[in-house]
């Protein structure tokens, strides 16, 4: 096996782990996040604590595949231009670092909503209020983030048309892939699992 083959199927490896995507972005919301519901969201995030904590361990892991896959990506393209292929590091490394950030809020979310004794003061409407408030937050996080889950295909589809080795057309779809997630406006601060569907698929784009 040659080097390229080798480099080019540890970032097929990697990004497998995309897989995690729709387990993160769209499962564990429908089961815990009820729109405009801050009590019956703390009720369903306490009943499914484990899916909970689930999920946010796959979005932290997500991340790491994010970077992982950027670097054997890298690897592979740095003899076709090796600009784009730092330009695709930096995107995926802003918004792995964006992600990560934004997990923070729902952890702490989970905090706030198990209450204990540094939340004694707060009555439950109003910890249920900050809980909900914090879980919005991871959301616009991820909303912002759309844009850089469309704009690292921008360099990654160029590298692939500019590429001796892979299939002009997978270039120019990764390229057309693009603007449906860059262009994307951050309307609703809480992302729904339709709304976050065709993140998921546009994030992906990588066919088998």
């Amino acid at each position: 096996m040659t080097s390229l083959k080798r480099t080019a199927r540890i970032a097929g490896l990697w990004y497998l782990g995309f897989t995690l995507g729709p387990f993160y972005l769209l499962y564990v919301p429908s089961h815990t996040v009820v729109h405009n519901d801050a009590a019956a969201t703390a009720a369903r995030v306490l009943a499914h604590e484990t899916l909970y904590r689930w999920g946010m361990l796959a979005e932290t892991m997500g991340a790491v595949v994010f970077i992982g896959l950027s670097l054997a990506l890298y690897r592979l393209f740095e003899d076709v231009d090796r600009h784009r292929a730092r330009q695709l590091v930096v995107l995926v490394l802003v918004s792995a670092a964006l992600g990560l950030v934004a997990e923070v809020f729902n952890a702490a979310a989970l905090l706030v909503f198990r209450g204990g004794d540094a939340f004694a003061a707060l009555d439950n409407h109003t910890r249920n209020s900050i809980g909900m408030l914090l879980i919005r937050i991871h959301g616009q996080a991820n909303s912002i983030n759309q844009t850089f889950w469309g704009l690292w295909l921008l360099p990654f589809g160029s590298l692939v048309v500019q590429s001796r080795f892979l299939p002009r057309w997978l270039g120019y779809w990764l390229l057309l892939a693009s603007p449906g997630l860059s262009s994307a406006s951050p309307g609703s601060s809480l992302r729904t699992p339709q709304t976050l569907s065709s993140a998921t698929s546009s994030r992906c784009s990588w066919p088998s």
